[in-house]
């Protein structure tokens, strides 16, 4: 096999201890967006009106890779492994911004 070679199927020695490392990884990458919700609900209390942060967080919560996305089949949960990656990202992101928001929403006040 070429060293260019894609492989497209998860089998043989080891493959079970990959998927479940995936599996894991993703489980993590759920529980530290389960934590920025939270500190977005917190700051959510000093911003008045505008509730997308909140609700995009839930949403991708709801949707997470974590549960979506299976780790058996294809690829042994690398694509579960890197959109959990990417939707933690996008959280940490949300956070960023509603605690900008919810400083700058203060010092107008």
């Amino acid at each position: 096999m070429s060293p260019t070679a894609i492989v497209l199927a998860c089998s043989g020695p080891g493959a079970g201890r990959i998927i479940s490392e995936s599996i894991r990884i993703a489980h993590y990458c759920a529980a530290f967006g389960f934590l920025v919700l939270l500190v977005i609900f917190y700051f959510q209390r000093f911003r008045a009106g505008r509730m997308w942060p909140l609700s995009v967080s839930i949403a991708l919560l709801v949707i997470h890779p974590a549960w979506t996305v299976s780790a058996v089949s294809g690829d042994c949960g690398d694509s579960k492994r890197e959109a959990s990656y990417f939707v933690s990202f996008l959280l940490v992101g949300l956070l960023l911004y509603q605690i900008y928001a919810s400083h700058r929403s203060r010092q107008s006040a």
